[in-house]
């Protein structure tokens, strides 16, 4: 496997490689530093040329598609290699490839031209599985351990910070994948995603119909929780019944708080008193917070309430206002008051100050980011007209050559930041994107 192109350079030495070290080495007199060396003993420790080459083991891949049935005779002229890589390493989105295109890289890389309708007729629902066991083995075994922050290591596990995201499909796939209406029209496919912020390794991820509630997800997880957990979700994954499930497996959680939850505090003979919220809200600009008790269960949680500037609060009332117009809500004191904040729950002890409680919280941007890259670099989101086979596997396909290039990247960041360089993965994943896919040749092993 021509590792090379896809680490910038650490194995191997073609063009593309060459083009992208020369764009680090121009990055870097920009930025007044001295060009990196690529740790080819870190590389080397690290085991992943190893797994890739597993991964891409023509005996393994061959045995997974005869066991998915993609490959059913000794005679089919494509293998389990040849259709993994003709997806993995497509260069355009699914909108920008056709087929005939597709035969032509079989034919440059593989010296194999299928007609445009025999190809066409291996996107099956057992392309569909082949592909996705590919994408679990990936899961599985292709994740690399990563350093440990020390920062948060200290005090968590691991930090999970869980969303989703979603876009339209073609109206044909309406039966596979409903989508919940209004603007996202009659299909839309919705990805969940969990991410390890301390390890910069993903933990889960699930496709499922638009219309599927996020909250939903919580019980098809797969990740087992662990003491020291730290939980990090909006508001779409709010449920009571979870924060104590983390509570009681010794993790923790920080969220958003939702209005109208019931908070209590003890008074001085023990007895149970409801605190409304608005009695909690202070004019004071600083962040503030109260130890309290969550719900019906009484879970002993901090409330940290953030004051947010002025215009910011009137803006929220203004849109809120509609909101509740368009919807026919009735809107309480309360509520509006609830404007001028930003209101986070968690059972955090206090050791933790409420400054780096909103400061985690504000970490979740990242996985925004790795949306972004995925639709903006991968365009997972650009499907065209096209039927639902081929749209599965190019969707399982992405999402492999996406954790290929996160490992990639994950491997030298802790030496690049040593070095004084912070590699960010937009960037890594634009110069990584910028190659043609292997040849036969260089397939057979790193």
């Amino acid at each position: 496997m021509r590792l090379g192109t896809y680490s910038a350079g650490v194995v191997g030495e073609d063009a593309h490689s060459r083009q992208a070290k020369a764009e680090l080495s121009s990055y870097f007199e920009q930025k007044n530093m001295r060009p990196i060396r690529f740790p080819h003993k870190k590389v080397e420790e690290s085991g992943l040329l190893e797994q890739f080459s597993s991964f891409f083991s023509d005996d393994i891949l061959e045995k997974a598609a005869r066991q998915s049935k993609f490959v059913q005779r000794s005679t089919s002229n494509i293998s389990g290699l040849m259709f993994l890589s003709l997806n993995v390493f497509q260069e355009g989105s699914l909108r920008q490839t056709s087929l005939n295109e597709q035969c032509d890289f079989l034919e440059d890389e593989f010296g194999v031209r299928p007609t445009k309708q025999s190809l066409d007729e291996r996107y099956n629902t057992y392309a569909v599985s082949f592909l996705k066991t590919c994408f679990a083995n990936v899961v599985r075994d292709i994740l690399v351990k990563q350093p440990d922050c020390d920062y948060f290591r200290a005090r968590f596990g691991r930090i999970r910070v869980g969303d989703a995201t979603s876009f339209r499909l073609p109206e044909a796939f309406a039966p596979f994948y409903e989508s919940a209406g209004g603007d996202s029209g009659p299909s839309a496919i919705k990805i969940q995603y969990e991410y390890d912020l301390i390890n910069g390794s993903f933990l889960d991820l699930q496709l499922g119909c638009g219309r599927k509630n996020d909250a939903d997800y919580l019980q098809t997880c797969s990740i087992a929780l662990a003491p020291k957990d730290l939980i990090v979700k909006d508001l779409g994954y709010y449920q009571h019944k979870h924060f104590n499930v983390i509570a009681q497996s010794k993790g923790y959680f920080i969220s958003r708080y939702k209005s109208g939850t019931n908070l209590y505090s003890k008074n001085n003979t023990g007895k149970w008193e409801k605190e409304p919220i608005k009695g909690l809200l202070s004019k004071s600009q600083a962040i503030y917070s109260h130890r309290l008790f969550l719900g019906q269960e009484k879970l002993p949680v901090r409330l940290v309430l953030v004051p947010v500037p002025e215009e910011v609060a009137l803006k929220r009332i203004v849109k809120l206002r509609k909101t509740a117009q368009h919807k026919k809500w009735n809107l309480s004191d309360d509520r509006l008051e609830m404007c001028h904040f930003n209101i986070f729950i968690t059972n955090i002890e206090d050791d933790v100050s409420d400054q780096t409680i909103v400061d985690i919280y504000s970490l979740r941007w990242q996985i925004e980011l790795i949306f972004k890259i995925w639709k903006s670099l991968f365009e997972i989101d650009k499907i065209g007209h096209t039927n639902i086979f081929r749209f599965e596997c190019y969707l399982y396909a992405r999402l492999i050559a996406i954790c290929l290039m996160q490992n990639i990247h994950v491997l030298f960041k802790e030496h690049l930041l040593k070095k004084g360089f912070e590699p960010s993965e937009w960037k890594v994943f634009k110069i990584l994107k910028k190659n043609p896919g292997p040849s036969e040749r260089n397939l057979e092993g790193a």
